[in-house]
């Protein structure tokens, strides 16, 4: 089944549908999924390298380039 990065998509929008996304996301180290504009955020439990100055100059890029919409992956920036 395809990763879905926003919860809106989904036919069949029930706790176990939703539950199920997120599982499948989180198991491939995707913490974050859209539900429209809110965005979800899974605690790793871990350390990553989601947050270095790098991945953060990325987006804020992609955003400025895009004129502030919300690019594809999901993601805190």
């Amino acid at each position: 089944m395809a990763k879905i990065e926003n919860l809106l998509v989904l036919e069949n929008i029930s706790p176990q549908e939703i539950l199920y996304h997120l599982k499948s996301r989180y198991d491939e180290k995707l913490i974050y999924t859209y539900a429209g504009k809110i965005l979800i955020s899974i605690n790793p439990f871990q350390i990553t390298n989601l947050y270095y100055s790098d991945i953060q100059s990325y987006f804020l890029n992609k955003i400025n380039q895009e004129h502030g919409y919300i690019i594809k992956d999901p993601h805190l920036y």
